[in-house]
């Protein structure tokens, strides 16, 4: 005999019945430091740079704190392997070549420009994280250099270094990228690991963040494999009632044409996918680039659970403008990438800045789940209505003479898990009604199920507008 419990399912697509813990994260990424696969509850950036030291996973937590905020549930996942490119040197040839050690921590273009004449003890140079756009304060020229907060050791070779190069203003300049490696480095083991932990957190939570690197090298191919180990872990604790949950992972770095391609028949109803990255202002280091999942997980988190991503007008707190720090988008195909269900910044003509697409998920073409905001509000009233009849577990009920549910007791269940509904979305705005339909012809007298339906009727959304303007005939004037 089985324990009582209550099952709840959810039937996709519908039966065509006529903030929460949705919008709480959990974000799982490398960083410095922290125990690997153990979850922790973060309410603030000096705990989560505390915890975690720097990397992807600190960048992603300190955005969602110092933006909508916390808590979040953070998980260091294994993978920090790190890379770093050839060094490439213009305006002059004359200084010796630099060299670098190191693992990175973090996703970089590094420059490094000579400001004095001089060799090693004389010479000063100064240093730059976006690639020579933003440059910080110069340094006496040393053996060694290292770059603390990036893992990174700069040997400068004993010689002259040149101040003044081949354009007669700048001096010699050296270009690197450094780049931190992949979230999971063997895929779904480690998905299942970390989630494994998330599960343990005393935080309840209903939206899960693998947050990435902008790697160039990096395939979306392994991507697609996160992605499904998401979905399956996910699916799992759906169905054992344990966790009602979605996913966003950040999409490899890839070309646009690999992307599709990789994705191309992937079904994924608890999983959405952000590609393209964006450059962000950062008051230190200049522009930084950085997925663009970062940026929109963090917006998400303001987001209530029955609004769509895309939203234009200030509503509720949310809209889908990116944040006045964002200061360009990567080029991307953001019609094509949308319309094979990616999540993508955009532009629109006649606003000024950068936008929220949508929020796909990877639902079938059959699935009801096709918009984050779907999924959401079905794991709000999920939640909701395994609350209340959890409530109920084990209650004695009134019979009829067959042995089945008394109507007046089927009707109580029903107007309970209504009003649970109602609380959990209806109330809040966030979908239009919540049914609920008692099945009475089960015999309970022999220990049958009761078996219960909700239907939840959700928000409509405007995606296309169209508007027919003309003149009209003017009509005669009165002498």
């Amino acid at each position: 005999m089985s324990l009582p419990d209550v099952v709840v399912s959810v039937v996709d697509p519908g039966m065509g019945f006529s903030t929460g813990t949705s919008k709480t994260q959990v974000k799982m990424g490398v960083s410095s430091s922290g125990t690997q696969n153990s979850a922790v509850v973060v309410y603030s950036p000096s705990q989560a740079r505390l915890a975690f030291g720097v990397g992807p996973l600190v960048d992603a937590l300190v955005r969602l704190l110092e933006g909508p905020g916390g808590p979040v549930v953070a998980v260091r996942t294994t993978g920090m392997s790190g890379r770093i490119t050839a060094v490439t040197r213009a305006n002059g040839s004359a200084g010796p070549l630099l060299t670098l050690s190191g693992i990175p921590l973090n996703d970089y273009s590094l420059a490094i420009q000579i400001t004095k004449t001089g060799d090693i003890a004389s010479g000063r140079f100064r240093m730059s994280y976006d690639g020579g756009i933003t440059w910080q304060s110069d340094a006496l020229i040393s053996p060694e250099y290292a770059i603390v907060d990036l893992g990174v050791t700069i040997t400068f070779p004993p010689g002259a270094y040149v101040a003044v190069g081949t354009d007669g203003v700048y001096g010699e300049t050296y270009t690197f990228q450094v780049y931190v490696g992949a979230a999971f480095a063997a895929g779904a083991n480690d998905v299942a690991h970390a989630l494994d932990a998330a599960k343990l957190a005393s935080l309840p939570w209903g939206l899960v963040h693998v947050v990435g690197s902008i790697d160039p090298t990096g395939a979306a191919s392994v991507t697609k494999t996160i992605a499904a180990a998401v979905q399956t872990k996910l699916a799992a604790f759906y169905v054992g009632n344990s966790i009602f949950a979605r996913g966003l992972v950040d999409c490899a770095n890839d070309a646009d044409a690999d992307i599709l391609a990789a994705f191309d028949g992937e079904n994924h109803d608890r999983v959405a996918v952000a590609a393209a990255t964006v450059w962000i202002q950062d008051p230190v280091k200049g522009q930084i680039q950085r997925p663009f999942g970062h940026v929109l997980m963090a917006m998400l988190g303001a987001k209530p659970p029955g609004l769509d991503a895309g939203q234009v007008r200030m509503f509720r707190g949310y809209s889908a403008a990116l944040p006045t720090d964002i200061a360009s988008i990567a080029s991307a195909d953001t019609a094509g990438l949308d319309a094979a269900r990616f999540s993508v910044p955009r532009t629109i003509l006649g606003k000024g800045g950068y936008w929220v697409t949508r929020c796909p998920l990877f639902g079938s073409a059959t699935s009801d789940y096709k918009l984050l905001q779907y999924g959401q509000v079905i794991d709000e009233v999920c939640r909701a209505v395994r609350g209340v009849l959890l409530e109920r577990l084990n209650s004695g009920v009134l019979l009829t003479k067959n042995g089945t549910i008394d109507p007046g007791e089927a009707f109580a269940i029903e107007q309970v898990c209504n009003r649970a509904g109602d609380d959990a979305v209806v109330g809040t705005g966030d979908a239009t009604a919540v049914s609920t339909l008692v099945d009475r012809s089960a015999v309970i007298a022999t220990g049958a199920a009761l078996s219960v339906q909700v239907g939840v009727q959700p928000l409509g959304y405007l995606s296309r507008i169209l508007a027919t303007v003309s003149l009209v005939a003017k009509l005669p004037e009165v002498a």
